[in-house]
């Protein structure tokens, strides 16, 4: 049985400078445009509601640590962990940011693991959905985070029309005929190679918005979301231009079931509360 875990940890140890890449600011694909959206309206949240608190926060799946560095160093009191299951992600962090005194970094695979730490503020992005076991790791979680901490995540939207024509069109190049002809349309829109489909290397499972929240723990209570991602990207930069006209006009509600990805905030109720 293939172990997800396995996958996701071998692709990012070798994807560690490609994703530095994505997280600079020329906005050249639909990835890299979803990376500086999550990263702003996460920022605010978290700016909205404990801009004048001393805080600690956690980033599960930190990647190369940009999201983690840019929030913390976007207010004094505020002091930041990254964890992620890629040892080379961690090892890169590490290298990076060690003059950072705000920062720390830790290998550690939340499917299984746990800290003995508290955190006010806990984020994935971009994490749900290569996950072994989402049940598993919002218990992990929930022991981390205090009470009336907060919780933010994006997952890909399995009901999405958008998300299911890019599971079909990353693996068009494998169709004789009509891959051939799609693969030459996308070169002309988008002047750049098409992408080879490699089953290996897509662990990525995008799941139902009702699915997932029945996998939360009850003492998560939500408090918004926000619709960030409708374009496949198949029209490259272009993709871009129709993602912020779709997303002005559904970004905080979407009965067409467009978003492909969404982005979840929830609260750990007190105690007190329960």
């Amino acid at each position: 049985m293939v172990n997800p875990n396995k996958i996701t940890k071998q692709r990012f140890d070798l994807e560690v400078y490609k994703w530095e890449k994505y997280h600079k600011k020329e906005l050249k694909s639909i990835i890299s445009y979803e990376i500086l959206k999550r990263k702003e309206i996460t920022k605010n949240i978290i700016s909205n509601n404990f801009s004048k608190k001393s805080i600690n926060i956690l980033e599960i799946g930190c990647g190369t640590g940009d999201n983690l560095f840019e929030i913390v160093k976007s207010n004094k009191l505020w002091k930041g962990k990254g964890v992620d299951i890629s040892s080379g992600m961690i090892d890169f962090c590490k290298k990076k940011y060690f003059k950072e005194k705000k920062l720390e970094f830790q290998e550690l695979n939340i499917d299984k693991c746990k800290l003995n730490q508290k955190f006010d503020v806990i984020f994935l992005l971009g994490v749900i959905g290569y996950l072994k076991s989402n049940e598993k790791s919002f218990l992990n979680i929930m022991h981390m985070l205090k009470p009336k901490g907060m919780l933010i995540f994006t997952f890909g939207n399995k009901s999405s029309i958008f998300r299911k024509f890019r599971q079909f069109y990353l693996k068009w190049p494998t169709f004789p005929i009509l891959g051939s002809i799609l693969n030459k349309f996308r070169t002309l829109i988008t002047k750049r190679k098409p992408v080879v489909y490699k089953k290996e290397n897509h662990s990525f499972k995008p799941i139902k918005e009702k699915t997932l929240l029945k996998q939360l723990p009850k003492e998560l209570v939500s408090i918004t979301e926000f619709n960030i991602v409708f374009s496949s990207g198949i029209l490259g930069p272009l993709s871009i231009f129709s993602n912020k006209i779709l997303e002005k006009i559904f970004l905080k509600r979407d009965p067409l079931k467009l978003a492909m990805t969404k982005l979840i905030i929830l609260k750990k109720m007190s105690k007190q509360n329960e």
